[in-house]
């Protein structure tokens, strides 16, 4: 007997055989009484998919500012890594510069110039608020879509917004930058308000914050705002991959007022609810926008001050101002619940869009002959997480007229090359009825632990691949004249 030889083919050889069959025999005049095809160990892959990436390459600070952008903000993204390894936790660094602002009336409607003529040391002139409603673009339901953003644009992808409603974040701080140039900044203190809503505030000389608009800084009772001399412009600070690993900025006495943290990760999170099995999430904010208004006060130690002012004041010189407002986003997430994802590779973009045997939907074909010719059929996957995010996973198929064509064959998430073999007449079902188009389920863990969180690495990577592989060996009758 002669021995198989094992060669590999494509999937079109292998019908392609049968068709130079019966053009052989049709040279002939002569009518053969069947027509047999025969395959000695050829192999057939079918990809299911791959997707694979590391956090720092997938969410770069470059993806992340193009997530975000949009509104009215001039958002730049960097990410903050001061250790500069792979080990540190994610961090994004969102700059939000506001336009800069003139300040030259006062609240009595008196000219600035002319109110300083009356101005004396123990006499601190108010000015007119200013105002400004940012939109910072955090909206979570079109960042997930733009990260998982399949290459084919008229894709159709299943809404996954419920998966940010799950994650809750943890440790988000955020600084304002307060600048003055036309005076001394010793001379310059503001009060006011800073909060954050889901809208724009339209009363401002009322503004007050209200109890579902947080205040995130106020200075009636954290003390009068004071302009820095920090150098705001962060992309002096960061590579040409948009890191920076100098945070002096963020130091105490950097920034005007560090933002109550607590209070702005309860907002980004969203809305405490429940489930009608009674599991809580968070209702993510459609929009995030954040408010303030300040009110400048002008101080003089000296009457040599006051008429170094004025002099320049009358020299044409401007006072204006300027505010930037800094968040700082670490990756540190809690997983309220479980979360269930119906198509891992479709989240990723990657999802199979067609029969893997090349087959139109609901194409009827007798493909089942061809079965018996299947030696084995196994599928062979590697699944990568070093996220720390817990997963368990299942390659799922199809229905077709109501049926599988496949069962359920768990996988693992553990970095290592696996397969599972397919039964004879799961091979059948998948030959004899299209189309065949498997999926990743996947789910994810509630996160357990005493901290109750995960700090996801810039080095971490998540991975996902599969290929269904066919060995023929044997021979199957194509065309038999009797029948």
């Amino acid at each position: 007997m002669k021995k198989s030889r094992r060669q590999k083919v494509s999937r079109g050889a292998f019908f392609a055989s049968a068709i130079l069959a019966v053009a052989a025999v049709s040279c002939d005049f002569s009518v053969p009484e069947t027509v047999s095809v025969k395959s000695y160990g050829a192999e057939y892959s079918m990809p299911l998919g791959h997707t694979d990436f590391s956090i720092a390459e997938r969410f770069s600070a470059e993806t992340v500012q193009d997530a975000i952008s949009g509104g009215d903000s001039n958002v730049c993204v960097y990410e903050l890594n001061p250790s500069q390894t792979d080990d540190a936790v994610v961090e994004y660094v969102m700059n939000y510069p506001i336009e800069a602002q003139e300040l030259s009336t006062a609240t009595s409607g008196v000219d600035l110039s002319t109110l300083i003529s009356s101005a004396s040391v123990s006499n601190p002139i108010e000015l007119n608020s200013f105002h400004a409603s940012l939109d910072t673009g955090i909206n979570f339901k079109k960042i997930l879509d733009s990260f998982a953003k399949s290459d084919d644009s008229d894709s159709e992808r299943t809404d996954y917004g419920y998966i940010f409603d799950s994650i809750a974040f943890r440790g988000i701080e955020a600084f304002a930058y307060i600048q003055v140039a036309g005076i001394d900044k010793k001379n310059a203190s503001f009060t006011g308000k800073i909060a954050a809503g889901e809208s724009e505030v339209s009363d401002w000389t009322t503004f007050s914050g209200s109890e579902d608009t947080p205040v995130l800084a106020d200075s009636d009772s954290d003390g009068e705002f004071v302009p820095v001399d920090t150098d705001i412009d962060l992309s002096k600070k960061a590579d040409e991959d948009g890191i920076i690993t100098d945070d002096s900025f963020l130091a105490e006495d950097a920034y005007s007022v560090e933002l109550d943290g607590e209070k702005l990760t309860d907002y980004i999170n969203g809305t405490p609810d429940t489930d009608e099995d009674g599991r809580e999430f968070y209702r993510k904010h459609e929009n995030f926008i954040i408010n303030y208004t300040l009110r400048p006060i002008l101080e003089f130690s000296s009457d040599e001050e006051i008429a170094a002012f004025k002099a320049n004041l009358d020299n044409g010189e401007k006072l204006m101002v300027n505010v930037n407002i800094v968040i700082r986003f670490p990756l540190k997430i809690e997983v309220l619940n479980d979360i269930e994802i119906d198509d891992l590779l479709d989240l990723a973009g990657n999802a199979v869009e067609e029969d893997l045997l090349k087959r139109d939907d609901g194409e009827e074909t007798s493909w089942a002959k061809y079965a018996d010719l299947v030696e084995s059929l196994e599928c062979e996957y590697c699944f990568t997480n070093t996220t720390g995010l817990l997963f368990e996973s299942k390659i799922v198929s199809n229905e077709v007229d109501g049926q599988k064509l496949m069962g359920d064959k768990e996988v693992a998430f553990n970095g290592t090359e696996q397969s599972f073999q397919i039964s004879g007449d799961e091979v059948r079902n998948i030959f004899n009825k299209s189309p065949f188009k498997p999926k990743i389920y996947a789910k994810i863990s509630k996160t357990e632990g005493e901290d109750g969180f995960l700090e996801i690495s810039r080095g971490a990577r998540f991975g996902a691949r599969a290929i269904f592989k066919a060995t023929t060996g044997g021979t199957v009758e194509i065309w038999n004249r009797n029948e």
